[in-house]
């Protein structure tokens, strides 16, 4: 895709080229650890060019790849952040990245200041919290999930946490494609 001449022409298409355009920036990536892998050689060349490679910031869970090349750059988003930050485990990047954001103030970002203020979170954190649910089969899952729509229950999301409140278990994607297919085929 990069290699695309895009929407306008001449204008940078890889991380890197970012960096060669505007070496004094703050480069702030928040992806999983699967596309920062297919986006690494870019974004070691990105760090090369940087003047400040420190600049370089990628925000993903815990990953092989954040021992590698990349470690310096790599600001562990964990678990282990949520009961701070709040919210579900699927937006948890971005609110890390959005209190980095926050925290920086306009200053220059540093991935080592960041890494380490990021590494002494996961240390001071109460060990994660550990579910005992039951599992369902995908017929079990639908005749719930017919029950709580009879109720009222509209979205998927307050299902899903209706069911866990029930101490029993579904994975998020799972859940949510039968949450659709019984809309569709009450």
């Amino acid at each position: 895709m990069a290699d695309h001449a895009g929407p306008v022409p001449h204008q940078p298409r890889t991380v890197d080229q970012l960096a060669r355009e505007q070496p004094q920036a703050s480069i702030l990536v928040v992806a999983s650890p699967l596309y920062i892998t297919a986006l690494a050689d870019d974004l070691a060349r990105a760090a090369g060019s940087l003047r400040h490679a420190e600049r370089l910031l990628l925000v993903s869970s815990p990953a092989p790849l954040a021992k590698g090349a990349l470690a310096p750059h790599w600001i562990p988003s964990s678990a282990h952040h949520q009961e701070r930050l709040g919210g579900s485990r699927l937006g948890l990047h971005a609110r890390v990245a959005r209190e980095i954001l926050l925290a920086s103030q306009g200053k220059q970002l540093n991935a080592v200041e960041v890494q380490k203020k990021y590494q002494q979170f996961i240390k001071k954190s109460a060990p994660l919290r550990q579910y005992n649910r039951k599992t369902m089969t995908d017929d079990n899952v639908r005749a719930f999930i017919r029950q709580v729509m009879a109720q009222g229950t509209k979205s998927w999301s307050t299902a899903l946490r209706q069911m866990r409140a029930q101490h029993f278990a579904c994975e998020q994607h799972r859940f949510k494609n039968l949450f659709v297919q019984v809309q569709e085929n009450p």
